[in-house]
């Protein structure tokens, strides 16, 4: 490349031609130099000022002067051959490098990213069976403690309806009994009370089997 570009700079000096103002603007000045020592004519010089003035006004600006166009060529063409190659060895690699950085980050992020959602699905499917399983195990539960209980109602049923049938029996029987106290009392109290009844009425005595005997027959029709 540097080769190329001395190659370059020889083509364009070699093509370049010899700038005519160049040489007339020193025969300006020597004119001016020659005259400026003479004292005694000032008028001189001020017209050899004014017509340097004149000359510089009315040259072409360098970058619009064809005579600079070789050197302006060669110049530009050397700063975009410098540039191409400060570009092309420092900041197309340097931007690679960040752009291949920032790719390899951005995949390693989503690789992760991929990785932490494939996690998180299998934690909720996890998740999901187990409560799926507690639910079951719930519901076994359940049910065994509903037929354990309706096992213990059935059998503290049993033996409370045992309880209260026997209860009820000794209460019958008591009652019956009572009945029949109460009856046989009955049955003294009507007797006692037909030969009180008899005495007030007759004054006389009545037997007590007489009596009994009278109640029992007025009883049972």
């Amino acid at each position: 490349m540097t080769d190329a570009l001395s190659t370059v700079i020889v083509v364009a000096q070699a093509a370049a031609p010899a700038p005519a103002a160049t040489a007339t603007r020193p025969a300006t000045t020597a004119s001016v130099t020659a005259v400026a020592p003479a004292a005694g004519a000032p008028a001189t010089t001020t017209a050899g000022a004014a017509s340097t003035q004149q000359a510089a006004e009315t040259a072409p600006f360098p970058p619009f002067d064809p005579t600079y166009f070789a050197s302006t060529l060669l110049w530009l063409a050397i700063t975009f051959v410098a540039l191409y190659f400060v570009v092309a060895r420092l900041a197309i690699p340097r931007l690679s490098a960040i752009l291949e950085a920032r790719r390899g980050r951005i995949e390693s992020d989503i690789a992760a990213a991929e990785r932490m959602k494939a996690e998180s699905e299998a934690a909720a499917a996890r998740y999901e069976k187990s409560l799926a399983e507690a639910r079951a195990g719930g519901a076994r539960i359940a049910e065994a403690a509903r037929s354990t209980a309706r096992v213990a109602a059935d059998a503290k049923r049993a033996e409370i309806e045992g309880a209260l049938t026997a209860k009820l029996a000794t209460a019958e029987s008591e009652i019956g009994n009572i009945k029949r106290r109460a009856l046989g009392e009955v049955g003294t109290i009507a007797r006692d009370t037909a030969a009180a009844i008899v005495k007030a009425l007759t004054g006389a005595d009545v037997p007590a089997a007489e009596a009994g005997d009278a109640v029992n027959k007025s009883m049972q029709r």
